[in-house]
């Protein structure tokens, strides 16, 4: 039998006969409190602004396009705002035998309208929509007469969306980052994905920058803050803004907002309010030391001692050796470690040390420090209580028992023998996968072996 490649940024498959290995490789950080996709590839779904009149009907609908024949389809529609509201539609299928879409509409509101088509997919899917074409006609009655145009002939339809089964907090924040090159653009939608209910909720292109209420310029990065009930279960779309604008990006899904019993305001008055992003909820485990090297099972104080003031490996009597110790993997902190080495350049510095006079007092991260990703910008544990995204300078505070300002500043050290997640490995061409032939022996010593389901399709 033929073992058929599979893939998806959340998980990946090797197979190494002889010593046969199997490998799932997860994006979804265990300790925290969010859904994530690592450089998810961002590929354009048909999209399309249509201007609505509220005296007029109007059906759209797909159809069989010249390229790759019939799919099943999901149609889409939804006035233009951060939140639709009521103003939203959905059809999946026209009938039982039928698997195209259509949506017959007459809106009570005119205006800007998002018309969307996408492959059908089942309601808790995470990961990539692959790739299909649809053709997308519109029909507009007015005074008893129809007019029928063809919108888009060999319509693309991609996508990336990640399925949350059941919110339980009221609110959430969810967003890209990481963009792979300035051409990447996307587009964050926010589906009700139950069977029945699958409208929009929520959606943005470009979250808008205010200085006066934010330190981070969001730029092409999409964005959608919103409140939601308890039980929802909610998908986040993201999609190119046009087929020139694709690319990989970062995706965080339900990240819990800055609503909790953490005194933000009296700790931290530059952490401006839209900068609030909970990462991870309250740990007592481990401090901002600690997970700033990669560790969440510790309490490291910065002078390199533990909680009973023993003294941990890196100690030395000059808390700036020792800090160096720590961070340069003198001796290591755990098999695997990022090897850091101080800088001066801030471009450079994905590990940030605070001191407040003569006391080192916090430690931050950013982009793939620890062989993990970071947010938006940077992120901290916050004592022993959240875990945080933040802008660069949004903990700076020189008051008595506060953070003081960035005084150290740490770069992955060129001596880095795997400066990659395996997700970036694979989108580079470092990783590929190939097709192997197992014997049914094979098969079944891997389904009894490892106790796993992967294999159902072959």
């Amino acid at each position: 039998m033929k073992f058929k490649k599979m893939f998806s940024v959340f998980t990946a498959i090797f197979i190494m006969l002889g010593n046969i290995m199997i490998t799932n490789v997860s994006g979804y950080d265990s300790e925290s409190n969010y859904m994530f996709a690592s450089q998810a590839p961002i590929t354009y779904t048909y999209r399309k602004e249509v201007y609505l009149y509220n005296y007029k009907t109007y059906s759209f609908y797909t159809g069989q396009s010249s390229d790759f024949g019939g799919y099943d389809t999901e149609l889409f529609l939804f006035k233009k705002t951060e939140s639709p509201g009521n103003n939203s539609w959905y059809n999946d299928d026209i009938s039982s035998s039928n698997h195209f879409s259509k949506i017959d509409v007459a809106p009570t509101e005119s205006g800007i309208y998002i018309l969307m088509a996408k492959k059908y997919t089942v309601t808790d899917h995470c990961g990539y929509c692959p790739d299909g074409y649809c053709n997308v006609y519109q029909d507009t009655t007015y005074n008893n007469e129809t007019t029928t145009v063809c919108l888009k002939s060999n319509a693309k339809l991609g996508g990336y969306e990640i399925t949350k089964p059941s919110l339980t907090y009221k609110m959430y924040n969810s967003f890209t980052a990481n963009l792979s090159s300035g051409s990447v653009d996307p587009v964050m939608i926010i589906i009700n994905k139950e069977t029945d209910n699958r409208t929009v909720n929520g959606y943005n292109d470009d979250f808008p920058y205010d200085s006066t209420t934010s330190d981070f310029n969001w730029g092409k990065h999409s964005r959608v803050e919103k409140h939601y009930s308890s039980g929802d279960k909610k998908t986040v779309f993201v999609s190119a803004f046009s087929e020139s604008t694709e690319g990989y990006a970062d995706i965080y899904a339900f990240c819990k907002d800055k609503y909790g019993d953490y005194s933000y305001p009296a700790y931290f008055p530059d952490y401006k309010m839209i900068d609030r992003i909970n990462s991870a909820d309250n740990n007592d485990d481990y401090n901002c030391i600690a997970f700033s090297g990669g560790i969440i099972n510790q309490w490291i104080k910065p002078e390199m001692k533990d909680l009973q003031n023993g003294l941990l490996p890196w100690y030395n009597s000059n808390n700036v050796i020792a800090l160096d110790n720590f961070y340069g993997n003198n001796p290591p902190r755990y098999s695997g470690a990022m090897t850091y080495e101080v800088t001066t350049n801030e471009n450079d510095a994905i590990v940030n040390v605070y001191q407040n006079g003569n006391e080192w007092t916090h430690a931050s991260v950013r982009e793939n420090a620890n062989y993990q990703r970071h947010g938006y910008a940077w992120e901290s544990k916050l004592g022993d209580s959240y875990r945080v995204f933040h802008a660069l300078h949004s903990l700076d505070n020189d008051t008595a028992n506060r953070y003081g300002h960035i005084a150290r500043m740490y770069k992955a050290s060129t001596n880095n023998s795997n400066g990659l997640t395996m997700e970036e490995s694979i989108n580079l061409g470092y990783t590929t996968f190939q097709e192997i032939d197992l014997t049914n022996d094979e098969i079944s010593f891997l389904k009894e072996k490892n106790r796993i389901d992967f294999f159902r399709n072959i």
